[in-house]
């Protein structure tokens, strides 16, 4: 991965406002913008291509609205884990 982090952006309540052609509606009634999706009760933007520094990941979160999440419950560590592998995605760095 040479170094750098995998790009994971929350979006914040305050930010979920959405028109209603970007929103996606989740079973427990969070509504998330595009590009961002329900991930464990949360809104969260998941790519696992683009990688950099801390600081340019940070500032490419905050340009589309999010910031790097930070995982400090397993739920939403667990739901987002199963995200990830619901995409098809093979993320060896994660796991």
């Amino acid at each position: 991965m040479n170094g750098g982090l995998i790009v994971l952006f929350f979006m914040g309540a305050a930010a979920i406002k959405a028109e209603m052609k970007n929103v996606s509606i989740a079973k427990d009634g969070v509504s998330c913008s595009s590009p961002f999706n329900e991930v464990g009760g949360r809104c969260m933007y998941v790519d696992l291509v683009n990688t950099g520094s801390w600081d340019t990941m940070r500032s490419h979160c905050k340009s589309i609205g999010g910031d790097l999440v930070k995982l400090n419950d397993a739920e939403v560590f667990s739901a987002l884990i199963r995200y990830i592998h619901g995409s098809g995605t093979l993320c060896r760095s994660i796991l």
